[in-house]
């Protein structure tokens, strides 16, 4: 079996095509650079890739295969993929002449800062749906955007790059929203709609009150089913417990509050809704394999 090698954003070759700024975003392209597959290979680590990061890949001409969580993806032109964080990727293939053009975000606060709610409409869709076509205009519109946060970033005499970025990302995300609608109408509708739709309900009111609300007993009475319904039906659509769904966020958000290092277990427990610091301690060493204190200066 192969080694799975955490890849983060800071390992990306800094080639003349790639622009990184301030640790949380990166441009990145291969437009009118002749490139092959094995070109490509030798600036990454070795595969398999577990992604410590998000993107959104564009394809503008020909071919892109890589391997994404265990299935085979092939991205044409006129088409974008979206990678998330802990996805597991390798690229196994591309056309003589492919060009695509990247965003990256260094984590998933940072995603969802910038898109706000439109993020989480994203992740909804994502989580059925990650690689689909994108009308032409769209896709000019997409290129638009990245080509002017490039020149942007590039000038030196501008001066207020942060808030430029902040806004082009936001008008994509709008864009983008427009795109996923019209993708939506793609998915065949089936008798298992129904499910996928509670699915995301759960999912949504996962995420707003995960922090607070860790019993399972909650989410069902706010969808008005029973907690032994919802648990079959978000194993039966997800492939995960409903309770290991509230966990991930759990560990989610104690792994980033802690990275921050301005707080203890102590306040981390108590920011996440735990009863007791224990509590919290025990709960993260059962899901992590090391305590609050180890992971931190870790």
């Amino acid at each position: 079996m192969k080694n799975i090698i955490d890849f983060h954003l800071s390992m990306i070759p800094n080639e003349g095509k790639t622009i990184f700024f301030e640790n949380e975003l990166l441009l990145a392209d291969s437009i009118g650079v002749k490139i092959n597959h094995e070109d490509l290979v030798k600036m990454l680590p070795m595969p398999p890739l577990q992604i410590g990061f998000i993107m959104m890949v564009f394809c503008l001409r020909g071919e892109l295969s890589f391997i994404l969580n265990q299935e085979k993806v092939t991205l044409h032109a006129n088409e974008v993929v979206f990678v998330n964080h802990n996805d597991i990727g390798e690229i196994v293939e591309t056309s003589k002449h492919f060009e695509v053009f990247v965003i990256g975000f260094s984590n998933r606060n940072y995603f969802e800062n910038v898109y706000s709610k439109s993020a989480w409409e994203f992740r909804n869709f994502l989580m059925f749906r990650n690689h689909f076509p994108i009308p032409e205009q769209d896709m000019k519109e997409y290129y638009m955007f990245y080509e002017l946060m490039r020149n942007k970033l590039s000038d030196k005499s501008f001066i207020p790059k942060k808030e430029f970025i902040a806004k082009s990302l936001t008008l994509m995300g709008v864009i983008m929203q427009n795109t996923i609608m019209n993708a939506s109408k793609l998915v065949p509708q089936n008798s298992k709609q129904r499910n996928i739709l509670l699915l995301e309900q759960f999912i949504n009111l996962v995420k707003l009150h995960f922090r607070k609300q860790h019993n399972l007993q909650f989410y069902a009475d706010e969808l008005c089913i029973t907690p032994k319904y919802l648990s079959q039906l978000v194993y039966e659509t997800s492939g995960h417990f409903a309770s290991d769904w509230i966990k991930k966020y759990l560990i989610d958000e104690a792994k980033t509050l802690l990275k921050e290092g301005k707080y203890t277990a102590n306040q981390v427990a108590d920011a996440l809704g735990f009863t007791n610091a224990s509590y919290f301690t025990r709960f993260f060493k059962r899901e992590t394999q090391m305590t609050p204190m180890q992971y931190q200066k870790e």
